[in-house]
């Protein structure tokens, strides 16, 4: 079956996903996951108002040990090893935060290093000052 996403881009829908499709299927309801981009899924967040994040079964799933920031500029995801990012943090206590552990994050960035480098640069250069 073919879909159509928010976008009006077209693609493929597995058998699973078909009788999925055409029960929840309108412009509003069914999108391509903001993570994978390979899965169409109605399951979604607002991460501002009119701005949502579709996730699909699949990375929800990687949520559980890996930490998913997706740029709300550009509509990169980025997936990164819970222990790995945990292990660099320097507070004691949100690195001893039990919670993050637990619980799937998946977290909307307002700019990330491929579309918006010189703010990227900028921030870590303002939190060295503040480090310092």
């Amino acid at each position: 079956m073919k879909v159509e996403d928010a976008n009006g881009s077209a693609g493929e829908c597995s058998e699973e996903q078909e009788s999925e499709v055409g029960m929840y299927y309108s412009a509003d309801r069914i999108s391509q996951c903001s993570v994978c981009k390979s899965e169409y899924t109605s399951f979604h967040f607002e991460v501002r108002p009119a701005v949502k994040i579709y996730v699909c079964q699949d990375c929800m799933e990687s949520a559980r040990s890996h930490f998913i920031w997706i740029c709300l500029n550009c509509g990169r995801s980025y997936l990164r090893p819970k222990n790995l990012v945990m292990n660099r943090i320097y507070d004691y206590g949100l690195r001893e935060a039990a919670f993050l552990y637990e619980n799937r994050i998946i977290q909307g960035i307002e700019a990330c290093i491929y579309c918006s480098p010189e703010q990227i640069l900028e921030y870590t250069n303002r939190l060295d000052e503040c480090l310092s």
